[in-house]
């Protein structure tokens, strides 16, 4: 089947069907289980001030003023999002939000739909981290020695 597959597929292309997929099965589960109404109800009981850790990954807080959310399950993750549909928190919701290395997965207009949504979610007066990686640091050490590049992640 494999063979099959990479005849009539480049690998590429194989690897976005199965992102895809697996993200599709990730927004049928959390319809299922109305995972967006339970996100609602878990962050609205939450004492006040309340956090998005946005892409928490194994450095989720376990902490009762965060919510975890990720794409993929792991440790202190409390819910898994697709981070390319709407965010399902209602307006003002959190007075911050940290996003550590999230965004550069993303094309431009993903990224600014995904920011729109932080926005959107935060309270006035609220405060988004954003981290992204050096570019600079990257392009410099790739010039300078390009077999460092894998070393810099």
């Amino acid at each position: 089947m494999r063979k099959l597959l990479l005849f009539l597929f480049s690998h590429r292309t194989l690897a976005l069907l199965r992102w895809d997929l697996y993200f599709l099965r990730v927004r049928l589960v959390n319809f299922l289980l109305q995972t967006s109404r339970r996100m609602r109800e878990f962050t609205a009981s939450r004492p006040k001030p309340v956090y998005l850790n946005l892409g928490s990954g194994p450095r989720g807080l376990d902490d009762p003023h965060w919510v975890n959310v990720d794409g993929f399950r792991d440790k202190n993750v409390q819910f898994l999002l697709d981070f390319n549909r709407c965010l399902p928190f209602v307006n003002d919701t959190f007075d911050g939000v940290f996003c550590e290395h999230v965004l550069e997965h993303f094309s431009l207009e993903g990224g600014e739909k995904l920011m729109h949504e932080v926005c959107r979610s935060l309270r006035s007066g609220g405060v988004a981290r954003i981290v992204v990686p050096d570019a600079e640091k990257i392009l410099k050490t790739y010039f300078e020695d390009p077999a460092k590049v894998v070393s810099v992640f």
